[in-house]
């Protein structure tokens, strides 16, 4: 699994630990704060698992390949993931 879809997975675990929410929200939930561009791109697809734990394994399959393909890259500045080619708005400093 590649280092990306690791890090949403373990970050859903512990927001699993703190909230009693399903898998599917917690994953999402987990994407939305670590790269909350890429969450915008996937809220209310078919790969959206929020409302739906069956879209939870399509939703990780995603993540992978995107990181796989390239096109996942890191804010330089705050560490947010961002899909290529998008620029991070988090803080003034971020590239």
């Amino acid at each position: 699994m590649s280092n990306f879809a690791v890090c949403v997975e373990e970050h859903a675990c512990f927001l699993m630990s703190q909230k009693p929410w399903r898998l599917g929200q917690a994953l999402f939930n987990a994407l939305q704060e670590l790269a909350p561009m890429v969450a915008n791109s996937v809220r209310g697809t078919d790969l959206d698992p929020f409302y739906d734990d069956k879209k939870c394994e399509n939703f990780l399959t995603y993540l992978r390949e995107i990181e796989e393909r390239g096109k996942i890259s890191r804010c330089n500045f705050c560490g947010r993931y961002l899909l290529v080619g998008q620029k991070c708005k988090a803080f003034e400093e971020c590239e």
